[in-house]
C-alpha cells in the first residue's frame, strides 16, 4: 500500500500496479473483504484510496458476479463508507472516491436505489459541509450518466435513470440553490472573522454544488432550471473571482442546449436570462478599469477568454432571443473583445462573427436587396467588421524565426504558427463574408489599402520586410474580397443583383485590376503577393474579356521584373549564388499565375492560346524562358484546352508533346534506358575530382526530368475516358482519349525509366555508385521529418547539403532530389494512365515491360518506395481495370507482390515485436531532454515508421480488392475475381490480414473488415475455412486483448461472424475457444445455445464479449472491462414516470436502503 505514497519508488509502484490487478481479476468476494478491511476508520489515505479503488473497480466491472443479498449488502457498505469518510474529514481523494462508489452502487441497482437514496442523501447533507460537498459529487456523477456514454446501460434503462432523475428535480435543484447560497454566506462569515479553514471548506461546498448544477443543466428541462433561482445565482458568482469559472461553465452549457420539446416562450426567456448574465460580466472585464486584467497573465486572462468562448457559442445560436437594445449591446461587446490587442482573446470572438456573417450571407441570397431589416446583423457593424479584418491583416499576424521569438503565452513555435494560421484565416474569411453583404465597399476598402500598400513600396527610405509586409497584408484582404465578390454577385445564380449594382461592383474590380496591372515589383516576394493577386481576378475576367490579353501580357512582361543571373534556358548552378533561388521560385510563380487563369476562366483564355503559344516560342528562342517555366506554361494552355473539344486537345497535345516524342523515338536516345549500365552511365556517371567524386550528367538529368515532368502534366491535365474497356478512336466516344495515340511512343520509356530507377537498388548499381551512393539513403531532413524533430528538420534545410541538392545538383545530396522526383513523378503518372486511358489496356507488347518494371525487383526496393507504388500504382490499377482486362494486367502484379509483401511485413513486425527496445528507442529519439539521440535508436524508429506507412498502404490495398467500385450492388469485386482465377494469391491475401491481427498497429480496424469479408467468401469457398476457423478467430481474440477501443468492435464484429457462420458451432472453432483457460465444454455449450437463441447481432457480439471478459485472460479482462466506446450524445424524449415500489423481490435488485 506504501507504494501509492508519493516516496515510493519505480519498482513499488509497478509492483503494486500488478498486486492491484491480480486482486482485482481474482475471486470477487475475497477482493470485497480485502477492501473493507483496507476501508477501516483512520486508516491512512493513501490506504483508504486504494481500498475503494479496488471497491469501484468490483461494482464496475466485476458486479454481474455478486449474487443479489450480495448486491444490497454492498450498496449498504457504499451508503455508510459514505457517511463514515464524511464525519472523519478525510482528504478530497477518499471523499471524491467514496461518492463515487456510491454513486456507481446505485446505477448498478437500478433507477429504484436512485429515487430512494435522494431523500437519505439530503438529510446526510444536512450533518456538515463536508458531508454537503460528498452530497453534490453524487448527485452530479448521477446526473453525468445520462450525458456520458457508456455500453452498460440500454436505452430503457438510461429512459429508467431519466425518468427517476426528472422526478427528483423537484428536491434536487432547490437543494443546489440553497447550497449555493449557505454556503457562500457562510464562506463570507467565516473569512470575515479570519476562519480561512471554514472558509476553504464552505467554499469547497459552493465549487461541488456548481459542478453538480453544470451536470443538471445538461439536460434538465430549462423551464425547470429557470423557475429554481439558479441562473440569478451563477449570473451573481460571476462577479465572484474564486467561483466565477463554474458559474461560467453552468451558463456555457445551458447555451448549447437545443430546444426540442420545451416551450418556445420559456426556452427563449431562459436564453434572455444567461445572455443577460454573459454580457454582465462582459460589461464588467471591458471596462476601463479592468481592461487591463484581460492581457496575458491578467487576473483575468483565462476567465476573459471563457467568457468570450461562451458568448460566441450563445451569439451564434441564440442572439435572436435578445431585446434589440441588448442585441446591440451583445455585438459591441463582441466587436470589442475581437478588437483587444490580446490575440488569444480576440480570437475567441472569431467563430461568432463567421457564423453570424455566414448567416447574413444566406439571408442576403433569399432577400434582395439587401436592407437593414432583413440583415441579421446590422450594416454598420458589417462595416466595423470589414475594416477591423483589414485592419488586423495589415497590423500582421507574421510567423517568427526561432523559439526565442515567440509570444510569452505560445510554449512551441508549432503552436503559435498553427494559431497564426488559424487566426489569419479567419480574418480572410470575416473579409470575404463582409465582401458578400457589401461588395462595393470592400471593393472601396480592398483598393483603398491596396494603394497604400503600393505607394509604400515605392518609396525608397521604406525597408524591404515592411514593404512585404504590408503588400502581403493587402493581398490577403484584397484575395479574400475579391473572390467572394466574384463568386456572389457575379455569377449567373445570383439573379438578385440589380443591373446597376453589378454594373458598379464591375468597375470597383476593373480599376482594382487596372491599379495591379501598373504595378511592377522586382523583389521576388513581392512579386510572389503581385501573382496571387492578380490570381484573384481570375473567377471574373469573364465580366470583361477585352482585358484578358493585357493580363497575359503583363504576365509574361513580369518575368522580365526579376532580376536573374544567367541564361534561364541553362541548368541550375551546382552552388546557387544567394538569391538565385528566390528569384528562380519568383519566376515559376508567374508562371503559375497562366495556370490560375486557364483553370478558373478557361473559356476566356482558349481564344488567345495560339497568341500564348507564340509568345512562348518567342522568349524561348530569345533565351528569355526556362525549362521549367516553359512546362508550366504549357500547363496552363493544357489546362485552358482540358473542357474543350477533341479537335482543340488533340491540338495542343500535339503542340506539347510534339518536341519530347521526337527525342524519345530516337533509337540512340533509347539505348540510355536499355540496362541499368547504361542509365547509369548517361545520367549518372562519375569522375574524380582533385580528391572526391563528382556526378556528371547535370544536363541530360535536367533534360529528362523536365520531359517526364511535361508527360506528367498532361497525362493529368486530359479528362478521363469515361469507359476503360475499350479504346475507340472517334473523338468524344467512351474510349476515346486524346492520348490513346501517344501511347505507343510514351509508354515504353516511361516504364524503362521506371525499371531503371529501380534497379539502382540492386547490389551491382549500388557498387557501380561507389562513393555517392548515399544519394540512394534517405536524406537528413527527411530522417528528422520521420524522426518528428522539428529541430533537426529546419537545421538540415539550411544545411549545405540541402541548399545544394537542386534538381541539376552534382552532389549526392542532388542526386537523391533527382531520384526522388523522377519517381514520385513516374508513379503517379503510370498510375493515372492505367486508371484514366482506355488505349493502356491495348498494349498487350509491353506487358513483359510492364510487369519487369513494377515487380521485377521486388527484392531489392526500399520499404518507402513500395509504399509508393502500392498507393499510386496498384490500388488506382486495382479500382480501375476492367473485368475482362484483370487476367491480362492485374494478375502478373499481384501474384509476386501479394506473397512479397506478406513475408516482408511478416519478418519486420516480427522483428519489432520480438525488440523489447523499440518503446525506449522512440522515447529516447523524441524525448524533450534528449538533445542527440544514438543513431542506432534513430534508424528503429525510422524503420518501424516505415513499416506502419506500408502497412497502412497494403491494408487499404486489400480492402480496395473487397470493393466493388462502380459496379454497384452484386458486382464481382477483384477479390472473388482472384480467389476463382488465383486461389493461392488470393489466399495470401487473406493470411495478409489475418497476419494483420497480430500486429501493435492502428491498421488491425481495417484488417479486420477485409477479414469479415473473407468469412462471408468462406461460406462458399472452403478453401478459406480452416484458415477462417481457426488463425483468424485466434487473431481476432488476441487483437481485441491489445487494440484500442477505436478497433475493438471490428474486430468483435469478425468474432461474431467467424462464430455466428455455422451453428452449432464446427469442431474447429469449437477447439478455439476450449484454448481460453476458463471455458470448458459446458461453457462453450451454453454460449453455443446463448447464439443460436438470438439472430441479434449485437446481443451476438455482447455473448463473445462476456464469454472473453470471464475466459480467464488477463489482457481480454483489462481490455473488456474498461472498454467506452466513444458515441455521440443521444437526446432523450422525457418519459413517462414508471415507479416502482422498491421491495425486495426474489433476485435482490429491488430493495430499500438501510444504513
Amino acid at each position: 500500500m506504501f507504494a501509492h505514497q508519493s516516496t515510493a519508488s519505480r519498482e513499488q509502484r509497478l509492483a503494486a500496479s500488478e498486486l492491484f490487478t491480480q486482486i482485482k481479476y481474482g475471486d470477487v468476494r475475497e477482493a470485497a473483504s480485502m477492501a473493507m478491511g483496507l476501508l477501516v476508520s483512520g486508516r491512512q489515505l493513501e490506504v483508504q484510496h486504494f481500498g475503494f479503488q479496488l471497491l469501484q473497480t468490483l461494482v464496475s466491472a466485476q458486479w454481474e458476479k455478486f449474487s443479489a443479498d450480495e448486491h444490497i449488502q454492498l450498496a449498504r457498505l457504499a451508503l455508510s463508507l459514505f457517511q463514515q469518510v464524511g464525519r472523519d474529514r478525510e482528504g478530497w481523494a477518499v471523499r471524491s472516491k467514496a461518492a463515487l462508489v456510491l454513486a456507481l452502487v446505485a446505477k448498478r441497482q437500478g433507477p429504484s436505489m436512485v429515487q430512494e437514496l435522494l431523500p437519505q442523501l439530503l438529510t446526510i447533507a444536512t450533518e456538515s459541509p463536508t458531508h454537503t460537498e460528498m452530497v453534490c459529487m453524487v448527485l452530479r456523477l448521477e446526473a453525468e450518466e445520462l450525458t456520458q456514454y457508456t455500453d452498460d446501460l440500454d436505452a430503457d434503462q438510461k429512459r429508467e435513470l431519466l425518468a427517476a432523475l426528472l422526478h427528483s428535480l423537484d428536491s434536487v435543484l432547490p437543494f443546489l440553490q440553497k447550497t449555493l447560497q449557505d454556503h457562500f454566506v457562510e464562506a463570507l462569515a467565516a473569512q470575515g472573522r479570519g476562519d480561512s479553514a471554514a472558509a476553504a471548506l464552505h467554499d469547497g461546498v459552493v465549487t461541488a454544488a456548481l459542478e453538480a448544477v453544470q451536470a443538471y443543466v445538461e439536460w434538465a428541462p430549462l423551464g425547470r432550471v429557470g423557475a429554481s433561482g439558479l441562473l440569478s445565482a451563477c449570473a451573481y458568482f460571476l462577479s465572484v473571482p474564486s467561483h466565477r469559472m463554474g458559474a461560467c461553465g453552468m451558463l456555457r452549457q445551458v447555451s448549447a442546449r437545443k430546444q426540442l420539446q420545451e416551450d418556445t416562450s420559456v426556452y427563449n426567456s431562459v436564453m434572455a436570462a444567461t445572455g443577460e448574465a454573459l454580457m454582465q460580466a462582459a460589461g464588467s472585464l471591458l471596462s476601463p478599469g479592468n481592461a487591463s486584467q484581460l492581457e496575458y497573465d491578467g487576473d483575468s486572462d483565462e476567465f476573459g477568454q471563457y467568457v468570450c468562448e461562451t458568448m460566441a457559442g450563445f451569439g451564434t445560436s441564440h442572439l435572436h432571443t435578445l431585446a434589440p437594445d441588448k442585441k446591440i449591446l451583445f455585438l459591441q461587446q463582441m466587436l470589442a473583445f475581437t478588437q483587444h490587442s490580446y490575440m488569444l482573446l480576440a480570437a475567441k470572438a472569431m467563430p461568432f462573427w463567421t457564423s453570424l456573417l455566414t448567416s447574413s450571407e444566406r439571408s442576403a441570397a433569399r432577400i434582395e436587396p439587401l436592407a437593414p431589416e432583413n440583415s441579421p446583423i446590422p450594416l454598420e457593424c458589417v462595416a466595423v467588421l470589414m475594416d477591423l479584418a483589414g485592419e488586423q491583416l495589415r497590423k500582421g499576424v507574421h510567423l517568427v524565426e526561432s523559439d526565442t521569438d515567440l509570444p510569452p503565452f505560445f510554449d512551441t513555435f508549432d503552436d503559435y504558427r498553427e494559431f497564426c494560421l488559424e487566426y489569419r484565416s479567419s480574418l480572410g474569411k470575416i473579409a470575404r463574408l463582409t465582401a458578400c453583404l457589401l461588395p462595393e465597399p470592400a471593393l472601396a476598402a480592398a483598393s483603398r489599402r491596396l494603394s497604400s500598400a503600393l505607394g509604400l513600396c515605392s518609396v525608397s527610405g521604406t525597408s524591404i520586410e515592411e514593404q512585404q509586409s504590408q503588400f502581403e497584408a493587402a493581398v490577403v484582404f484584397l484575395d479574400s474580397v475579391v473572390t467572394q465578390v466574384s463568386a456572389a454577385h457575379l455569377s449567373d445564380a445570383k439573379a438578385g443583383t440589380s443591373a446597376a449594382d453589378k454594373t458598379g461592383i464591375l468597375r470597383e474590380l476593373q480599376a482594382l485590376l487596372q491599379q495591379l496591372l501598373q504595378a511592377r515589383m522586382s523583389d521576388p516576394m513581392l512579386i510572389n503577393w503581385h501573382c496571387r493577386a492578380l490570381e484573384a481576378f481570375a473567377r471574373c475576367v469573364s465580366a470583361f474579356p477585352d482585358l484578358m490579353p493585357i493580363i497575359m501580357q503583363k504576365v509574361f512582361d513580369m518575368f522580365s521584373y526579376v532580376q536573374f543571373e544567367g541564361d534561364p534556358q541553362d541548368v541550375p548552378p551546382a552552388h546557387p549564388p544567394p538569391g538565385w533561388k528566390d528569384a528562380f521560385s519568383a519566376r515559376h510563380r508567374v508562371a503559375g499565375t497562366m495556370v490560375a487563369y486557364a483553370k478558373a476562366a478557361g473559356l476566356s483564355m482558349r481564344p488567345h492560346l495560339t497568341t500564348i503559344a507564340a509568345r512562348m516560342e518567342e522568349m524561348w528562342a530569345a533565351h528569355k524562358l526556362g525549362t521549367g517555366e516553359r512546362n508550366v506554361l504549357c500547363d496552363a494552355m493544357l489546362a485552358a484546352s482540358a473542357s474543350g473539344g477533341p479537335e482543340l486537345r488533340t491540338q495542343v497535345v500535339e503542340w506539347v508533346l510534339g518536341s519530347i516524342r521526337s527525342v524519345w523515338v530516337g533509337a540512340a536516345w533509347q539505348q540510355h534506358l536499355a540496362s541499368s549500365s547504361a542509365f547509369l552511365a548517361r545520367f549518372m556517371p562519375l569522375r574524380a575530382s582533385q580528391g572526391t567524386i563528382e556526378i556528371e550528367g547535370r544536363q541530360p538529368r535536367w533534360e529528362l526530368f523536365h520531359h517526364v515532368h511535361m508527360v506528367s502534366r498532361t497525362v493529368k491535365r486530359m479528362p478521363a475516358c469515361s469507359s476503360l474497356t475499350s479504346a475507340e478512336s472517334i473523338p468524344g466516344s467512351a474510349g476515346w482519349h486524346v492520348l490513346n495515340g501517344h501511347l505507343a511512343w510514351m509508354l515504353g520509356p516511361l516504364l524503362q525509366m521506371f525499371r531503371c530507377l529501380h534497379s539502382l537498388y540492386t547490389p551491382q548499381a549500388v557498387a557501380a555508385l561507389s562513393e555517392v551512393s548515399t544519394a540512394l539513403e534517405m536524406g537528413p531532413r527527411e530522417k528528422a521529418l520521420y524522426l518528428k524533430n522539428r529541430a533537426k528538420a529546419a537545421a538540415a534545410a539550411q544545411s549545405d547539403e540541402e541548399v545544394a541538392s537542386t534538381l541539376a545538383g552534382s552532389t549526392p545530396a542532388g542526386l537523391r532530389t533527382w531520384i526522388r522526383q523522377m519517381r514520385e513523378e513516374l508513379y503517379q503518372t503510370l498510375g493515372t494512365i492505367a486508371s484514366q486511358i482506355s488505349g493502356f489496356y491495348q498494349m498487350t507488347a509491353l506487358l513483359p515491360a510492364w510487369q519487369a518494371a513494377l515487380v521485377g525487383d521486388l527484392a531489392v526496393m526500399p520499404t518507402q518506395h513500395l509504399r509508393m507504388l502500392i498507393r499510386h500504382i496498384i490500388i488506382p490499377l486495382v479500382k480501375a481495370c476492367p473485368p475482362t482486362h484483370r487476367n491480362t494486367w492485374l494478375l502478373p502484379i499481384l501474384a509476386p507482390l501479394l506473397p512479397h509483401v506478406l513475408a516482408r511485413l511478416s519478418a519486420d513486425w516480427t522483428r519489432v515485436v520480438a525488440n523489447s527496445g523499440t518503446q525506449a528507442a522512440a522515447a529516447a529519439v523524441n524525448g524533450v531532454h534528449t538533445s542527440e539521440a544514438p543513431v542506432a535508436a534513430e534508424s528503429e524508429v525510422i524503420a518501424e515508421r516505415l513499416l506502419r506507412e506500408l502497412t497502412a498502404e497494403h491494408i487499404t490495398l486489400l480492402t480496395t480488392l473487397q470493393d466493388t467500385g462502380s459496379g454497384g450492388i452484386g458486382a464481382e469485386t477483384p477479390m472473388v475475381w482472384l480467389a476463382r482465377e488465383a486461389p493461392e494469391t488470393a489466399l495470401c491475401a487473406a493470411v495478409t490480414a489475418t497476419a494483420a491481427l497480430w500486429w501493435p498497429d492502428e491498421m488491425v480496424g481495417k484488417a479486420a473488415n477485409f477479414c469479415r469479408a473473407v468469412v462471408a467468401m468462406g461460406a462458399q469457398d472452403a478453401r478459406f475455412g480452416s484458415l477462417m476457423e481457426r488463425e483468424m478467430l485466434r487473431g481476432a481474440f488476441a487483437a481485441v486483448a491489445a487494440s484500442g477501443v477505436a478497433q475493438r468492435a471490428d474486430l468483435l464484429h469478425l468474432a461474431r461472424d467467424i462464430l455466428a457462420l455455422r451453428l452449432p458451432l464446427p469442431p474447429t472453432p469449437r477447439q478455439e475457444l476450449l484454448r481460453l483457460p476458463s471455458v470448458n465444454e459446458d461453457v462453450v455449450a451454453g454460449f453455443e445455445a446463448a447464439m443460436m437463441a438470438t439472430r441479434s447481432d449485437k446481443d451476438q457480439r455482447n455473448l463473445i464479449k462476456r464469454l472473453l471478459f470471464n475466459s480467464g485472460v488477463e489482457d481480454l479482462q483489462k481490455s473488456l472491462g474498461d472498454w467506452r466506446p466513444v458515441m455521440a450524445v443521444v437526446n432523450l424524449a422525457e418519459p413517462k414516470m414508471r415507479v416502482r415500489h422498491a421491495s425486495v423481490d426474489e433476485e435482490g435488485t429491488l430493495f430499500h436502503i438501510q444504513s
